[in-house]
């Protein structure tokens, strides 16, 4: 969904037209080839708009993103998929916006800013189709997949315990592909009617075809309707892909956040009129929960902000709104690079409001550096399950000493009550005793039954 752009040289001081190229080869005795050419030049010299300040500004703009939006999404993925205690339900659909904003990243930025800069489109028909396609398809599935997550964090809210046993870490991946397979089909009409168009030289087939030779195309949408038409495919096509991938999914998490909200901050729960060990923990949870939903209420703000603009313009686009137009083909690129930079800010708004991953990327490059200075892998003393399990029961001081009780043994198995285990192996954090017999610990019922709501908490 994108501005058509006048591909006519029928305009003041392009007329090319059989007379105008006749009146060039009488003025300058040229022959018909040679005008042609000259012409070429002129016109592809003119669409070159490197030079225009605003047009460096948009260069120097991009690059930086470029670099942070592809770093950043790395790390994020690459965190999730090495260590496991970093698999939460929400992590999951994290992972998931930071793949869509690496296909942003590595196919439409690109495409953009050559098109910004030559005004041409030089990469062929099927670059053509593809970049716009996934352009609107990765889109799509962030803006379902921030709303799968405002859903989720209002019905874990309201109902914890009952809703993680159906929405779980199977089910979250079922939901993701289902959302990607959604986008697909809503965007496939894109496929079909982008294409390239050549130069409109009035009707002379021989001038159309000079242009086309050297590559002298736009990619545009042709939906092969009268643009005056009241009401045609591509009026009814924007309006709905406005309402399904914006306006519904808006609307959907606005709802839950301020449901969310009203839960969180405007209710009062009944412990937090008690100083019992139990109140206390509870007000902790709830802390933890609104700092998840302002995390997550702040990435849906910004990506709403991030692509108005680009959404507004293309809107009035395809209805024919011809109000300051030439305003906005000036302000459309920019536009979209407001959309593009939600690529590189979704990561680093991670990074920057999530304290566990960010000791976790520590973590990580801790590692990397090990092996790339030592040739071997960095070990820890505290293997990723104890640590994972500290982390869910970090709000319980008195939990956290009743599973040193049952076992400190920083492994997944605990030495036996025959002995004990006075050097552990780094690596992989068991004993080297070996005459030692190992066994798997048993947590008390009452310390056990209170991990599962606390893996909640994790972002």
């Amino acid at each position: 969904m994108e501005p058509e752009w006048n591909a006519s040289l029928t305009g003041p001081g392009l007329g090319l037209g059989a007379s105008p190229i006749r009146g060039l080869m009488m003025d300058v005795n040229l022959t018909q080839k040679e005008a042609m050419d000259a012409i070429i030049a002129g016109f592809s010299e003119e669409q070159f708009r490197l030079h225009e300040p605003r047009f460096i500004l948009l260069v120097v703009c991009y690059a930086p993103l470029f670099i942070v939006a592809v770093t950043a999404n790395t790390v994020v993925i690459a965190v999730f998929f090495k260590f496991h205690y970093m698999r939460s339900i929400t992590n999951y659909f994290l992972v998931n916006l930071s793949i869509a904003d690496l296909l942003v990243t590595f196919i439409c930025m690109p495409a953009a800013v050559s098109q910004s800069i030559t005004g041409l489109w030089i990469y062929g028909e099927s670059i053509c189709k593809l970049t716009s396609y996934f352009q609107c398809v990765s889109v799509a599935a962030s803006v379902f997949t921030i709303t799968a997550m405002s859903i989720d964090r209002y019905l874990l809210i309201k109902n914890s315990m009952a809703f993680r046993r159906v929405f779980n870490r199977k089910s979250t991946v079922y939901i993701i592909a289902i959302l990607w397979v959604v986008a697909l089909v809503i965007f496939m009409p894109i496929l079909w009617v982008r294409r390239l168009k050549s130069i409109d030289a009035e009707g002379n087939p021989e001038v159309e075809a000079a242009f086309r030779k050297h590559g002298l195309v736009w990619c545009i949408e042709d939906w092969g309707q009268r643009k005056n038409s009241e009401y045609n495919s591509k009026h009814i096509y924007g309006v709905l892909c406005f309402v399904i991938v914006y306006a519904t999914p808006g609307s959907v998490v606005i709802s839950a956040y301020s449901l969310m909200g009203r839960q969180l901050w405007v209710v009062t729960p009944p412990f937090d009129r008690h100083e019992s060990t139990a109140s206390i923990q509870q007000q902790r949870v709830i802390k933890e929960r609104r700092r998840a939903a302002r995390i997550l209420l702040l990435l849906a703000i910004l990506f709403a902000l991030c692509w108005l603009p680009y959404n507004v313009i293309n809107l009035m686009l395809d209805l024919d709104i011809r109000w300051q137009e030439r305003t906005m083909l000036n302000w459309y690129p920019f536009a979209l690079l407001l959309g593009h930079a939600n690529s590189a800010i979704n990561p680093l708004l991670y990074c920057v409001m999530t304290k566990n991953l960010r000791k976790t990327v520590r973590k990580l490059f801790r590692q990397e550096f090990d092996d790339i200075h030592t040739g071997r892998r960095r070990c820890f003393k505290v293997s990723d399950t104890k640590y994972q399990l500290f982390e869910r029961i970090r709000l319980i001081p008195w939990a956290a000493s009743a599973v040193l009780h049952a076992g400190n043994a920083p492994s997944e198995q605990h030495p036996a009550d025959t002995g004990q285990c006075h050097h552990l192996d780094e690596c992989n954090g068991r004993c080297q005793h070996t005459q030692h017999q190992w066994r798997q610990p048993q947590l008390q019922p009452q310390v056990r039954s209170l991990f599962h709501p606390y893996i909640t908490l994790q972002i």
